[in-house]
């Protein structure tokens, strides 16, 4: 897994990363901050929000796309 630092160093746009053993999409916005997503049970996504010096601000859940 990446560091809050790395991810900072990041430009935008969405990277892969392991996170616990687990498959997790990071989205950087430059200038904004970046997310971690990662699936908490089938058919369920975790996403943690950070702002852009890396502090949390919380979580959200969203249901994955079914295609």
């Amino acid at each position: 897994m990446m560091t809050i630092k790395e991810i900072l160093k990041l430009d935008s746009g969405l990277y892969t990363a392991d996170v616990d053993g687990k498959p997790a999409i990071i989205g950087r916005d430059k200038g904004k901050g970046f997310t971690i997503r990662t699936e908490s049970k089938p058919g369920w996504d975790m996403i943690n929000h950070y702002d852009e010096d890396g502090d949390y601000e919380g979580m959200t859940f969203e249901a994955q796309d079914k295609e």
